[in-house]
């Protein structure tokens, strides 16, 4: 398996793109205003709106990552989403607070960790996260994400993430963090 960066107009990162909005869709409140995107064709077009609606400058904030198979094919196994900042609004003020402290120190953010249906039990989500997590973190120190399904809170403990949130909170959404020592 590689892990491969993909660009904002790739069709790898629209298809990774589509497959995020059908797991997320539903539970991650900032991929709202992004839903009608999965129609679009023109990737220029995909890209150019997708920063729009995040308040990104360029694509340099925002890297998509692959976890692909090492075949010639480079067949889509999961992925993650890398941003400079977090799209993330909280209703919970606790959850918001923590937001603009990881903001202010420098974090970056992490999202949509997500593995395709038909390849989910074969270890590749661990992978996944350990190999975005050494590449954040190895150019960027500090990276923080979300958890949207409690049941995951101690597997993402178990790779080292620190839970920050506290367990019950109005989000239903829970804020962890790794960094470099």
């Amino acid at each position: 398996m590689l892990l491969v960066p993909q660009c904002l107009r790739s069709r790898a990162f629209l298809m990774q793109f589509i497959e995020v909005l059908q797991e997320f869709g539903d539970v991650i409140p900032w991929l709202d205003p992004l839903r009608s995107l999965r129609y679009v064709t023109n990737t220029v077009h995909f890209r150019d709106r997708f920063l729009l609606s995040l308040g990104c400058k360029d694509e340099s904030e925002i890297r998509p990552l692959q976890l692909v198979s090492s075949d010639r094919g480079h067949e889509y196994v999961g992925g993650v989403i890398h941003l400079a900042h977090s799209p993330e609004k909280f209703s919970d003020s606790v959850n918001q607070g923590i937001n603009e402290q990881l903001t202010y120190e420098g974090y970056h953010y992490m999202s949509c960790l997500q593995v395709r249906v038909d390849q989910r039990n074969r270890g590749f989500g661990p992978d996944l996260l350990k190999r975005s997590l050494k590449t954040i973190l190895n150019e960027h120190k500090k990276v923080w994400g979300v958890i949207s399904n409690p049941k995951l809170i101690p597997w993402y403990r178990s790779l080292g993430g620190t839970i920050r949130s506290p367990l019950d909170n109005r989000d239903r959404l829970w804020i962890l963090s790794w960094q470099n020592e």
